[in-house]
């Protein structure tokens, strides 16, 4: 696998250099399993639809978090958004 590496980086091998489109492509498939890994691990944040409207302007409640840090909801109708409190786990 090394020898990706170097030519990705340029480095003398007996390969020719990848092209600028070649490169982008190598980089585009980096970031998209950087993504898969970061979802499987659980480390990515990401958002879904709560399956109940907001009971003020009925506006479908968006739910973002799964990334570690304090989960965010907020309405599409209004654009109201609040983070939710955090879990107290010593009570």
């Amino acid at each position: 696998m090394e020898w990706i590496a170097a030519r990705y980086q340029r480095a003398a091998c007996p390969f020719r250099p990848l092209t600028e489109d070649e490169q982008a492509r190598v980089e585009h498939v980096a970031a998209g399993c950087a993504a898969r890994v970061r979802t499987a691990l659980g480390l990515a944040r990401r958002t879904t639809a709560a399956p109940y409207p907001r009971p003020r302007c009925s506006g479908q409640f968006l739910v973002t978090g799964g990334d570690g840090e304090l989960p965010t909801d907020w309405c599409e109708a209004d654009g109201c958004h609040w983070a939710r409190p955090a879990r107290n786990d010593a009570a």
